[in-house]
């Protein structure tokens, strides 16, 4: 195999390893992104639930407990994102708000 071939062989591995590495990232990328909208969704339960004229203390403690777990695996995901994939270390933005970070939008 002439030196060209074998470098150009090696580049075409290089590239199907990228491309396996963002299909990959788009699947991690696609579960966080259900993790959001789970969260957004007992955010709004906990909003709820706690505007009710003589709220359940036992329910609310409930929900916020989740939605602290559910923020807590948010944060861990796009951690290990931005960790294995060295492209997508950059703020993650989801509807306009920031998930990452010192920062979770309420």
């Amino acid at each position: 195999m002439a030196e060209n071939e074998k470098q150009t062989a090696e580049n075409l591995v290089k590239i199907l390893a990228r491309c396996l590495r963002m299909y990959e990232a788009q699947a991690e990328i696609l579960r966080i992104i259900n993790r959001i909208e789970a969260r957004t969704d007992k955010l709004r339960e906990f909003k709820v639930e706690q505007n009710r004229e003589i709220p359940d203390p036992e329910v609310i403690t409930n929900i916020y407990v989740d939605l602290v777990r559910q923020s807590s695996r948010v944060h861990a995901e796009i951690r290990g994102l931005k960790a294995g994939e060295k492209t997508l270390a950059r703020p993650f933005m989801f509807g306009g708000k920031q998930y990452d970070e010192e920062y979770m939008h309420a």
